[in-house]
């Protein structure tokens, strides 16, 4: 899964102004459930956001893959996501736009490429191809979020007690979407750790996702800013050696995993 897949999702879960169909939970239990990730999704967006994500990840496949991302967003088209993975941020990549201008930047070969910024932050993200599903994770989260928050069949949270995070009270949710279609040979359906802050804003302490197709596993720490202050001005400025290419084509992009 590439990057536009990772960028679509944050995008459509922040700004879709259609929901879905709302569920009507049956327990005080699941109400309260539900009512706690409204509240985080009400909360990302209604406001800028500001978090740094870490993870580690496995699958039978691919073996071992680390990495991390710092997402800088403000409506209605600014945006600076940096990205770096394997040993000693093997690769590493930034996106930014003022709103105006558009620059995908490859840290590790000195490449960059700008265009005209697009009207949406959706349709920036979309430009940008060559992270794989490790970082996809995380906004495949956000859309859990959304899905609970609108009591979508099939997706079910159970609480499961609290623990400290980095020094954070935090309320453990485990989730099952069974809304997929899965086979019988690939198992049951994938799995969802979701630990949150208990606040009230419910922002993300931890994710574990565990597939049952790759007997994969991903873990995902948060630290969020609650109140970002967004001071810069998201323009780029080329580094001294750098060089401007032709279309992101160019750029020599390469998966992260």
């Amino acid at each position: 899964m590439l990057y536009r897949g990772l960028a679509s999702l944050l995008l459509a879960w922040m700004f879709a102004t259609a929901c879905l169909g709302q569920g009507a939970p049956t327990t005080d239990e699941a109400r309260e459930t539900q009512a706690v990730f409204k509240r985080l999704q009400d909360y990302v967006r209604s406001h800028p956001i500001e978090f740094r994500t870490s993870f580690k990840a496995y699958n039978d496949t691919l073996g071992d893959s680390r990495g991390s991302a710092h997402f800088l967003i403000d409506r209605p088209n600014l945006l600076s996501v940096q990205v770096s993975a394997g040993a000693s941020g093997k690769f590493a990549y930034l996106l930014v736009s003022d709103g105006q201008i558009y620059t995908i930047y490859n840290q590790k070969n000195r490449k960059f490429a700008q265009m005209p910024a697009p009207d949406s932050l959706l349709a920036a993200l979309h430009k940008f191809a060559g992270v794989a599903s490790t970082e996809a994770r995380v906004l495949e989260f956000f859309g859990v979020v959304k899905d609970l928050a609108a009591g979508r069949d099939g997706v079910q949270a159970t609480a499961a007690g609290s623990s400290a995070i980095d020094g954070r009270q935090c309320e453990h949710f485990t989730i099952i979407d069974s809304s997929k279609s899965f086979s019988a040979a690939a198992g049951p359906p994938d799995k969802w750790d979701i630990w949150l802050e208990k606040s009230e804003i419910p922002l993300p302490c931890k994710t574990v996702f565990t597939s049952a197709l790759s007997h994969g596993m991903q873990t995902n720490e948060y630290a969020w800013s609650q109140v970002p202050v967004i001071t810069e001005t998201f323009a780029f400025t080329a580094p001294t050696g750098s060089q401007k290419v032709d279309g992101v084509g160019a750029l020599g992009l390469t998966s992260l995993y």
